[in-house]
């Protein structure tokens, strides 16, 4: 939505990424006189992570606006960079160096600077967080060391996988076959050469059919199911809306048409032999000539 957060806000929105909104409401208080009611859960998680402060010990400033450099430190403190600070420059400048290098900080749409952040800025900034390499302690003390081991919120803390494929199956056909259907509530998709089944939970990828797609899944407790949380298009440049009665042609490796008040043809090029799905069903370029002469 428009307008900037709170840092109760802010803070809120890392608590949850984190995976920790159960545990914030059972936390104990936070020790802030002028926070109360559930933020206090999460801001006193967020406060045992090390990833904020008060201003004072009783002092918070739940209400106060959140700016890019706070936002910056709490979104670097949250994926365990505290320790590296001081190299590269302290506040802010450390904090946005090491952001900058995890590439925290790519599609943020304002210059970074100590006014308040939007909160679209804030959801591209926890988004990009999700798939940063976090920095994790080695050994404790005061000579403690970190490590990289490519663990990141999405799938060591969050356990949701990201993948790349193609729908090739829904309920109602297949790209392969008009009778081959997955089962009801769910997809196939391609993705690295393997075929799976996952279910499309709330999504609408049932309608994704033949779409390369950006995916996130995880698998559901005491079951080898798969279930999909969210999807977005790969190509969405690539797609082409044709209507029916507007196609002259159909060849092999191209459609020709003509577009209402247009009196010069168009043509859409494709690989030869692509699929096609006519009336929700697979069919060949022959069979789709053969159905077109019967409309």
């Amino acid at each position: 939505p428009a307008g900037t957060p709170t840092r109760a806000d802010f803070v809120k929105a890392c608590v949850k990424e984190y995976g920790y909104d159960n545990i914030a409401r059972l936390a104990e208080p936070s020790g802030f006189t002028d926070v109360s009611g559930e933020d206090d859960g999460y801001i006193s998680v967020a406060k045992a992570m090390g990833i904020v402060n008060g201003y004072t010990e009783t002092e918070f400033g739940p209400n106060d606006l959140v700016t890019y450099f706070q936002g910056i430190k709490i979104v670097v403190s949250m994926l365990g960079y505290e320790p590296a600070i001081d190299n590269p420059g302290g506040y802010p400048t450390g904090y946005i160096d090491i952001a900058t290098r995890n590439s925290l900080l790519n599609g943020i749409s304002k210059g970074i600077s100590d006014e308040p952040i939007t909160n679209a800025d804030m959801a591209v900034l926890l988004y990009n967080a999700l798939e940063v390499d976090m920095l994790e302690p080695l050994t404790y003390g005061n000579d403690g060391r970190y490590t990289i081991n490519g663990n990141t919120i999405l799938e060591s803390v969050l356990n949701v996988t990201k993948a790349r494929g193609y729908v090739t199956a829904n309920s109602v056909t297949s790209i392969d076959s008009p009778d081959s259907t997955a089962s009801e509530g769910t997809v196939s998709i391609l993705s690295d050469g393997k075929s799976a089944s996952y279910k499309v939970g709330e999504t609408d990828l049932e309608d994704m059919l033949g779409c390369q797609i950006t995916y996130y899944f995880y698998q559901e407790a005491n079951t080898d199911d798969y279930v999909v949380l969210g999807y977005f298009l790969a190509n969405p440049d690539k797609i082409s809306y044709i209507d029916a009665a507007e196609i002259e042609q159909v060849y092999d490796d191209s459609i020709t048409y003509y577009r209402e008040g247009r009196n010069t043809e168009s043509k859409l090029s494709f690989v030869k032999g692509i699929r096609m799905i006519y009336n929700g069903k697979a069919v060949s370029k022959e069979q789709y000539d053969i159905n077109l002469m019967n409309i």
